[in-house]
């Protein structure tokens, strides 16, 4: 099944005051239940392909605020950031609005 990575679950938790402001954005086919199966996939999927590539790449993720892919990636990632600190082979870099800061 096919979803929004942004404009997603991610999104709408992290901006619940856009809920009335943009109704037409939300995903009305999916279901709870289906929302909850893509974001064990996403978290799957950042798992067993992106984290593994990043490291082997050295990358340099971007990433951005609110997006369900990049939250599943950072879940992931968390753990062995956290472990290596500097030594970690990649890097994240989040695009985000500073007025969601404050």
């Amino acid at each position: 099944r096919l979803m929004p990575s942004t404009l997603g679950k991610q999104w709408w938790e992290g901006f619940p005051c856009f809920s009335g402001r943009f109704p037409a954005k939300r995903t009305p086919e999916a279901t709870e239940e289906a929302i909850e199966e893509v974001e064990r996939q996403l978290l799957l999927f950042a798992k067993t392909v992106l984290l593994p590539f990043a490291i082997r790449t050295r990358a340099l993720v971007l990433g951005g605020e609110g997006c369900s892919l990049t939250t599943a990636f950072l879940k992931v990632s968390e753990p062995l950031q956290k472990h290596l600190r500097s030594e970690c082979p990649f890097r994240v870099l989040l695009i985000a609005s500073a007025y969601n800061f404050h």
